[in-house]
């Protein structure tokens, strides 16, 4: 079962974090937040953690303790959320769909204050999810239904 946990509140979990990156094949679809277009992951998994660290909201993906993804780091800048780091299994739209359905679930679940979550890429397939949904140059931000 997919558990997204927060490393800092997990312990053990960055070392885990570290060693699944150096050993998987995943794939990067944000980083330092801007789209990276599904690319491999080429970045020492050092500096990969210092990103994640650097978030104001990281979600390590686990399964049974390991680490799995979909893992995300969203910069918080007052009420506003920027998606900064996001390390997909694979980079088809369905799984990207499916990951950052499970984020906007989560954060706003998690973050009531939070007024929006800025992803850095067009994205169409969340409006079921409670969510209002604009795309806009490139970037789409979501808002919870009020």
């Amino acid at each position: 079962m997919y558990l997204p946990l927060d490393p800092s509140k997990t312990e053990g979990l960055w070392e885990k974090f570290y060693q699944s990156l150096e050993e998987g094949a995943f794939v990067y679809i944000v980083s330092e937040g801007k789209q990276s277009c599904g690319n491999g992951m080429t970045d020492d998994p050092r500096l990969i953690i210092e990103r994640f660290k650097k978030c104001g909201y990281s979600r390590i993906g686990t399964s049974r303790s390991v680490p799995v993804p979909a893992h995300f780091g969203v910069r918080i800048d007052d009420k506003v959320g920027y998606l900064q780091e996001y390390i997909a299994h694979d980079g088809s739209q369905d799984q990207i769909e499916s990951d950052l359905r499970k984020l906007v679930q989560l954060i706003f679940y998690e973050m009531p204050t939070l007024t929006n979550l800025v992803i850095p890429f067009e994205l169409m397939g969340l409006s079921d999810q409670g969510v209002v949904v604009e795309t806009k140059c490139g970037v789409t931000e979501i808002k919870p239904e009020q």
